[in-house]
């Protein structure tokens, strides 16, 4: 009688590769759940050092490779960002203040697309004056080597309320 092939593996292998399929999905999921509670946890972070004034903490989650543009401003990179962020913080006759409206964390593995708003709220020392302004955004964010999450790209522009 020859050798009749194995139609019965077949199904055992779709099955298999299904059950693999069914399990990955979750895992993935979770990963998307960990790294936008991550992200969320970032932003509210920056939002109270900034707003607090602690400038050796606003820089940290930028990554040293950031690229970014704001408004009119040609395209610039991390050392701008701190420098101009440091010296806003450290000028004592100028009050900042942000709100975050973070409106959604898409998480694709290692990289994060964050659309969000955030309204700045400003005024002199001395001065009962306050400007707001919104600052519609988009930030990309990478994960690291070490698990955290780092804004590489972002975008943003102003207009006012």
């Amino acid at each position: 009688m020859p050798n009749r092939p194995r139609i019965y593996a077949l199904p055992s292998l779709a099955a298999l590769a299904i059950g693999l399929l069914a399990w990955s999905v979750p895992a993935l999921a979770a990963t998307g759940a960990d790294g936008a509670a991550t992200i969320r946890a970032e932003l509210a972070a920056w939002t109270q050092a900034f707003n607090a004034r602690q400038a050796d903490k606003v820089c940290g989650i930028f990554s040293e490779d950031l690229r970014y543009k704001f408004g009119e401003v040609q395209d610039r990179g991390y050392n701008d960002v701190c420098t101009a962020l440091r010296r806003s913080l450290g000028d004592q006759t100028h009050r900042s203040h942000y709100t975050l409206d973070l409106r959604e964390i898409l998480v694709y593995g290692d990289i994060a697309v964050v659309r969000l708003i955030w309204t700045l709220d400003s005024s002199k020392a001395g001065s009962s004056l306050t400007t707001r302004s919104l600052e519609p955004g988009m930030d990309i964010f990478k994960r690291q080597n070490d698990g955290s999450w780092k804004i590489i790209r972002y975008l943003a522009y102003t207009s006012p309320e």
